[in-house]
């Protein structure tokens, strides 16, 4: 999985109001700042910051595991 993969992923953001849930994207949630929560209207702010950090530590989780992988698949082989 590439990055632009890793950006179409979706993951739930839950209103800290309602606890409702609404599907947004990697990409979507790093390209808005805040969102209107379809379910009560409130108005829920996203820290950018705190969303590029988790993004990118997810990142660098992927290249580990595809790392693991890769080391699995050659252990087997020899």
């Amino acid at each position: 999985m590439n990055a632009q993969q890793l950006d179409q992923l979706s993951i739930a953001i839950t209103c800290p109001d309602c606890g409702g849930e609404i599907e947004k994207t990697f990409e979507w949630i790093k390209d808005n700042k805040a969102y209107w929560c379809p379910m009560c209207h409130v108005e829920i702010h996203l820290d950018s910051r705190a969303t590029h950090q988790a993004v990118a530590e997810i990142k660098l989780r992927l290249k580990e595991v595809q790392r693991a992988v890769l080391d699995f698949q050659l252990s087997i082989k020899g």
